[in-house]
């Protein structure tokens, strides 16, 4: 099954449909739903776990983070990094554009890491990549690269 029928699936249990997707990364890709909303879809579940420390929390440079749901898939969901393991994350909309290096030069990087790290969030992936505009304030929506505990839980959706 391709990613974006997957996502589709898990979105439709809600009664929301796709739009069109936003783009792809190592781990996933981001979809644009028709509440306004992003799914992004992701192997990586330190991404996930990170999300669930976030979520539903008020932030300053922070994507707000609205539900990560595990997804367990009866068959194989294709993805180039593939572990057979997948997460969906819903968060907010942000508008994104090129970020340029004069543009990244004025990013409060330092704000921003404090803000993850009151979270417990230890972020390192500051690509430009990883930031989109909320009222024309940069912000921050890729939280991913961490250690996770075993025994971590997430609500399960089965498609």
């Amino acid at each position: 099954m391709k990613i974006h029928s997957a996502v589709k699936k898990v979105v439709a249990q809600f009664g929301l449909k796709v739009i069109k997707k936003l783009g792809s990364g190592a781990a996933g890709q981001a979809f644009l739903l028709d509440n306004g909303k992003v799914a992004k879809f992701t192997v990586d579940k330190s991404e996930a776990y990170n999300c669930t420390k976030v979520m539903l929390k008020k932030t300053k440079y922070l994507a707000n983070i609205y539900s990560v749901f595990e997804i367990v898939a009866k068959e194989f969901i294709e993805n180039e990094n593939n572990s057979g393991e997948y997460w969906l994350v819903l968060l907010e909309y942000l508008q994104t554009k090129r970020i340029t290096k004069k543009i990244y030069a004025t990013i409060p990087l330092t704000e921003i890491a404090k803000e993850l790290e009151s979270f417990d969030i230890q972020e390192t992936d500051f690509n430009t990549t990883n930031f989109g505009y909320r009222n024309d304030k940069i912000i921050h929506f890729d939280f991913g690269k961490c250690e996770y505990p075993e025994n971590v839980s997430f609500k399960i959706i089965h498609i």
